[in-house]
């Protein structure tokens, strides 16, 4: 019964050996997947070498990139939100692809940072948009679509607006007119409706 050949002499460039009289053939255990093979080692070169192509395609297959669009478009699939938050999502996708942020393979924090940068927009906008970005990033990382993590991206301190108040003039005002008014008034101290009074009159 003839030995099975593990690769084709022609496949490989390199003459095909046997064991023959007289002639003494090394082997070497190589292992693929979960199963080993006694290779023989003239041939063991060309086995790394296969390997080693195999393992590159792999690897760049498991972080496949995807434009943020579509990227959006899966994160929304997957949860529900609110019409302003989606149209929010939308904004920032647009702005980041306006910059040159066009899919997961360039989410990186030197470009993240860059754009969040240039943006012409105040503070507290500046601020939500980098949550946003982030929320979308972390969900790429996540899913696989990208292998660097939602990293090294600068904080935006947003501050508030100052908070508007009534002058004093103006409380004295509010104060007296609410002393002259003599409408009846329920429990919580708002005015009865008209309608309602004409019920309890009734």
């Amino acid at each position: 019964m003839p030995r099975p050949k593990i690769f084709p002499a022609a496949d490989q460039g390199c003459p095909f050996v046997w064991d023959t009289a007289g002639v003494r053939t090394e082997f070497r255990n190589v292992r693929f997947g979960n199963a080993t093979e006694r290779v023989p080692r003239p041939l063991t070169a060309a086995v790394a070498a296969k390997d080693a192509r195999q393992y590159r395609e792999e690897t760049t297959n498991d972080h496949a990139t995807m434009l943020l669009a579509d990227l959006l478009d899966v994160y929304l699939s997957e949860r529900e939100a609110s019409p302003r938050y989606i149209e929010s999502l939308k904004r920032t996708v647009k702005r980041a692809h306006q910059f040159g942020l066009l899919d997961t393979s360039q989410l990186i924090p030197e470009k993240a940072n860059e754009f969040l940068t240039r943006l012409p927009v105040a503070a507290v906008t500046r601020s939500n948009i980098r949550r946003e970005l982030l929320t979308l990033w972390r969900f790429a990382f996540e899913q696989s679509y990208t292998d660097v993590p939602p990293l090294r991206v600068c904080r935006i301190k947003a501050t508030p607006p100052p908070p508007r108040a009534w002058s004093l003039d103006t409380l004295r005002q509010l104060l007296a007119a609410a002393e002259q008014d003599e409408r009846p008034v329920d429990r919580v101290g708002f005015p009865v409706p008209v309608d309602m009074r004409v019920q309890e009159q009734g």
